[in-house]
């Protein structure tokens, strides 16, 4: 085999090996889930007969459903409903905060020249044009 080739080989081995960790390491993380996932919603096996997923196991999602009272439930619902509502909230004060910087932007762009400077440059500009028509001969002071 020529260098090229055996050059390609290395490689692709030590392509395969990188692929083989990854592998590995893909399936821990796996694992890791299917315990986490059925920890929390149970244990389903299918039946011989029917076909069917049936839960052999409860887990903690349906432990807590179970033991969950009316006043707990609304308290649920009542905090999600208000995420929801400070959510919208925040959104759309952020967008009124926006305008308003802009407003405030574009009156400075505006007003950022002082009055005395205008007048400064007005009088300066007067003066520039009176020397021009003096020099010209329209005018006389």
């Amino acid at each position: 085999l020529s260098d090229m080739t055996k050059k390609m080989i290395r490689e692709m081995w030590q392509l395969h090996e990188k692929i083989d960790d990854r592998n590995k390491e893909l399936s821990k993380w796996q694992r890791k889930l299917k315990s986490k996932t059925e920890e929390l919603e149970g244990i389903y096996r299918k039946d011989k007969n029917t076909g069917q997923q049936v839960k052999v196991k409860e887990g903690k999602i349906d432990r807590k459903r179970n033991s969950l009272t009316e006043s707990e439930a609304k308290g649920l619902l009542l905090e999600k409903f208000y995420d929801i509502v400070e959510e919208q909230l925040n959104r759309h004060l952020n967008a009124e905060k926006k305008e308003i910087i802009k407003i405030f932007e574009n009156l400075w762009d505006k007003y950022k020249v002082s009055l005395a400077t205008l007048k400064e440059e007005r009088d300066e500009e007067t003066k520039k044009l009176d020397e021009f028509l003096e020099k010209l001969g329209y005018y006389n002071v």
